[in-house]
C-alpha cells in the first residue's frame, strides 16, 4: 500500500506536505498493519505541522492511481483516507485538482 503522509516538520526544520510516510524512497507500506506502523514511528520522528494544504498530497496519490499497471485480469482500486484536524488552507487548490473522478480513488 503507497502511504504519504503530508503536513509534518522534520527535525532538521525542513516542513513537507507530501512525504512517504514510511521515509523511504518506496513509500509502499505492507498492509494496514504497515500504515500504523509507519504513521506511529512518524509521530515518532517529527512534529505535525501546517499549514493544512492538501493539493500536492492528492496529486501525488492519483500519480500513483495513474501509473498502476490495470488490466482486466489485474484490476486495482485505491482509497484515499484523509485525516485532519486542520482547516484546509490551499481549498482552491485542492478544489482544482483534476483527474482523481476518472480514476479508480475512493
Amino acid at each position: 500500500m503507497h502511504q504519504p503522509g503530508f503536513g509534518a516538520k522534520f527535525p532538521n526544520g525542513t516542513v513537507d506536505h507530501c512525504f512517504a510516510l514510511n521515509h523511504s524512497a518506496n513509500p509502499a507500506c505492507d498492509g494496514m498493519g504497515g500504515v500504523e506502523a509507519a504513521y506511529k514511528e512518524t509521530l515518532r520522528r517529527v512534529s505535525l505541522w501546517g499549514p493544512t494544504n492538501f493539493a500536492e498530497f492528492i496529486n501525488r496519490v492519483a500519480q500513483i492511481a495513474r501509473d498502476a499497471k490495470v488490466t482486466q485480469e489485474r484490476q486495482q482500486y485505491f482509497v484515499l483516507l484523509i485525516l485532519t484536524d486542520g482547516i484546509i488552507t490551499d481549498m482552491d487548490q485542492t478544489k482544482s485538482v483534476s483527474g482523481c473522478t476518472v480514476l479508480r480513488i475512493a
